[in-house]
């Protein structure tokens, strides 16, 4: 359930109820029990109970945080900080990490020297969450008085936000949130030179606090009338940001484009200018991606405990403008989740808001202050014992058995193995500092694994559980532990036999030579696994005995497919065969290969002996372009001698299974594309990123295979096709095909906003097709009447007889 879901509720109620505190404030307030809790209620006394408050925030917030990192509540994200604090302190130098510049990481390198620990950083972090409160409460203090600045310090404390920030995973940006309280109570006190220090500190956090400076200038600029400190911190904040983004980043990436672009904002374009530009001329583009329902969600979210009273403190508020446009801009879907950490800085600005809000609001009556009291309280469910119940839990502080247990087994994996790991499981393991940590995945061999730690309740076992499953019965690892859903395995004793590269072994079994390149999946033993599936395909010298397919469930673009295999040769062999591993469409696009001789060329054919069983296996990588669809895993024997195939079972390739896969929806970074023809056209929503290499001559009645790279700009909002044509010298049309995009399989309503898709079209040529050179033009067309939205010659085809 959405900790956020039952913030509208409690506004309306909060609404109803200070409307009726506003009524009977008058007539309650002269009750004696009421008049001796003001009296009592002085503000030395306010005071008091703040700082106190203070002081278990101090120890709560880290205590919370500490008891999710050990109940496995961490990831691997976590390890990559840790990583980096660990180079600074060996003597590495400050390089663009995790395309982040967080220079200020190095303030942290005295904590590491004393304690090089995660859970040191962890610490940090939620210190910092806890003291941010001090500057909004004393600048509170001033505006609207202690009771009420009270009740906003404690809805800070306790707001779902900061809990979720607060979470057992280090990010340098929720580092933003204190250093930005005190940099805006620094600054609304017109205390500039300890303003600068905690701007300056900020914009040594993470690139994107330039942008929020800009936002400070302006307030200084419009608001408090300094002309020329405004104008020279807008410079400064713009000036750093244009460095970080155009100079730093691709010096330190050697060239490459700064990838946020075409992670986040790629619908607005990939470099800096294209950004800049099409803001400027076509701010329609950028409403339409930010006036989508879950961004209006996440504002809501955000502003509803509040009251929406930040948006009456507006002079504040808006310095923050800057933080929200390129967070609501952003196409990355966790940015504007509000489970997730963005928005860690814009949470000072939505607090001081609220103070300002209630400020303009007040009056001298205690009427007034009661009503807004009780407003925001009940908006952001102060008044809830579920609210409090969240936070002062038990087991929010002390480990459930499961989680003790899970520590207990750790202890039992032998110093210096290397160990894969569930993610959840993982950063316990890496900060032990005694084991080589590696995150499961699908997709790599973990076969030179000592250890394996997993644990069947959580949700990442789920989400992978039929690799985990595989990875389980393989036969080369065996149980150690297997209790209440955790399994500790190790891998098993090697049995006799040769050594070979990379860890393949060859040994003796039954008589006969075994060469196992597919241990880890297939077992040491020479019956099957129970998910081994036996085939039996006879291509004469050889015979597939039979095969494993090893992925997730839910298969999708970008991902990997892993085919284990298990040859036996019939008879002495004399040829050099090449096995072929291939994943087809319906039409016979290949669209992932792993073409090679077998055990990666170690132990060629050739060198193959009568009854000897050779286990290999191929990595199938699925492009991140590919169409949704059903896709054909094949196997091949080629013959490089004589160029023809093995036929086997009256047929050269042999289907091994049909998997379905689902379409990779995410932003795809240019630089993880390989275009044969590049050649960019934006076609409204939709631009033309280029083509697959054209044949140099073809004839008439053969078929011209063509792949399209498309990339959504922004959500499509029409039905459309695409015409490809042959245009001769005359300029007329001498064959065109109409085809929605991968055969009518995917229709652009479907596409996301910059997701990249690779559409082939297969132009079966006229037999009487003149000879001539012909350009070869693209056309996007709605679906509906033809009409053409864009168009682009992508190059010349020569039609020869």
């Amino acid at each position: 359930m959405n900790i956020f879901q039952s913030y509208p509720v409690a506004f309306i109620f909060a609404l109803i109820s200070a409307l009726a505190m506003y009524i009977i404030a008058p007539p309650v307030a002269q009750l004696d029990k009421l008049k001796s809790l003001q009296q009592w209620l002085t503000p030395r006394r306010v005071d008091k109970i703040f700082y106190l408050l203070a002081l278990v925030a101090l120890i709560g917030l880290p205590t919370h945080a500490l008891h999710n990192y050990d109940s496995f509540n961490s990831y691997h994200d976590f390890a990559d900080f840790d990583g980096i604090l660990l180079g600074y302190l060996r003597g590495q130098t400050f390089s663009f990490s995790l395309y982040r510049f967080n220079p200020l990481l190095i303030a942290l390198i005295p904590v590491y020297s004393v304690w090089a620990n995660p859970k040191a950083i962890l610490i940090v972090q939620s210190l910092g969450l806890a003291i941010s409160a001090l500057p909004l409460y004393w600048i509170g203090r001033k505006q609207i008085g202690p009771m009420l600045a009270l009740i906003v310090a404690i809805a800070f404390w306790v707001s779902p936000s900061v809990l979720v920030i607060n979470q057992a995973v280090f990010y340098e940006i929720k580092l933003a949130v204190p250093l930005l309280s005190f940099a805006l109570f620094f600054l609304l006190r017109r205390r500039y030179v300890p303003f600068f220090i905690s701007l300056g500190l900020a914009l040594m956090l993470k690139q994107e606090i330039a942008f929020i400076a800009a936002g400070f200038a302006l307030f200084i600029f419009f608001v408090q009338r300094q002309r020329l400190l405004g104008g020279f911190i807008f410079l400064a904040g713009i000036g750093l940001a244009l460095l970080i983004i155009l100079v730093l980043y691709p010096a330190s990436a050697k060239g490459a484009i700064y990838p946020q672009f075409e992670q986040r904002y790629a619908y607005l374009g990939t470099t800096f200018d294209q950004v800049i530009k099409t803001l400027i001329t076509r701010p329609d583009i950028a409403l339409a991606h930010i006036l989508v329902p879950t961004k209006i969600e996440f504002s809501i979210d955000l502003l509803t405990p509040l009251a929406f009273l930040p948006l009456i403190g507006w002079q504040v508020f808006a310095i923050s403008l800057p933080a929200w446009a390129y967070t609501l801009l952003s196409d990355l879907p966790q940015q504007t989740d509000p489970t997730f950490y963005y928005q860690a800085p814009l949470l000072p600005f939505l607090f001081f808001g609220t103070i300002y809000g209630i400020r303009r609001l007040l009056d001298k009556s205690m009427r007034t202050q009661a009503a807004l009291g009780v407003l925001l309280i009940i908006s952001s469910q102060l008044y809830l014992p579920s609210t409090w119940a969240n936070i002062f839990s038990p087991s929010n502080f002390v480990l459930d058995a499961h989680s003790q247990l899970g520590h207990q087994i750790i202890t039992q994996i032998p110093s210096g193995s290397k160990v894969v790991a569930q993610p959840e499981l993982f950063m316990p393991l890496s900060d032990a500092r005694k084991f080589s940590v590696v995150e499961f995945s699908p997709n790599i061999d973990h076969r030179d694994a000592q250890s394996v730690f997993g644990d069947s309740t959580r949700a990442w076992y789920a989400f992978q559980k039929p690799t985990w499953e595989n990875l389980r019965a393989s036969g080369y690892f065996e149980s150690v532990i297997e209790t209440d859903g955790y399994f500790l395995l190790r891998a098993k004793t090697l049995p006799p036999g040769k050594k070979l590269d990379n860890g393949w072994i060859q040994y003796e079994s039954a008589g006969h030579i075994q060469i196992d390149n597919g241990a880890a999946l297939l077992g040491y033993s020479s019956a099957p696994n129970a998910f081994h599936r036996a085939l039996d395909a006879n291509y004469g010298d050889i015979t597939l005995l039979g095969y494993s397919i090893l992925t997730n469930s839910n298969v999708r673009g970008g991902d990997s497919v892993r085919v284990v295999v298990e040859w036996k040769a019939n008879r002495d062999l004399g040829a050099r065969y090449i096995m072929l591993a291939h994943l087809i469409d319906s039409r016979g696009h290949i669209w992932a290969e792993d073409d090679r001789e077998p055990i990666s060329g170690i132990i060629p054919t050739t060198s193959w002996r009568a009854g000897g069983i050779y286990r290999d296996q191929y990595t199938l990588a699925l492009p991140r372009t590919m169409p949704p669809g059903e896709y054909a895993i094949t196997i091949g024997v080629w013959n490089p001698q004589t160029g023809t195939r093995l036929i086997a079972q009256d047929a050269q390739e042999i289907i091994l299974d049909r998997i379905a896969v689902s379409k990779d929806t995410t932003n795809i970074p240019a630089d993880l594309l390989f275009i044969e023809n590049p050649l960019r056209v934006d076609m409204r929503e939709i631009r033309f990123l280029g083509s697959t290499q054209l044949p140099e001559q073809i004839a008439p009645g053969e078929t011209l295979a063509l792949g399209l790279y498309w990339r959504a700009r922004e959500k499509p909002r029409e039905d459309y096709q695409i015409a490809v044509q042959l245009v001769d010298r005359r300029g007329v049309i001498a064959f065109e095909q109409i085809d929605r995009p991968a055969a009518g399989a995917y229709a652009t309503t479907r596409w996301q906003v910059g997701e990249v898709l690779l559409d082939w079209h297969d132009l079966v040529l006229p037999t009487s097709l003149p000879s001539e050179n012909y350009d070869l033009i693209i056309s996007l067309q709605k679906s509906a009447d033809r009409l053409s939205v864009g168009e682009t010659k992508i190059g010349q085809v020569i039609v020869r007889k």
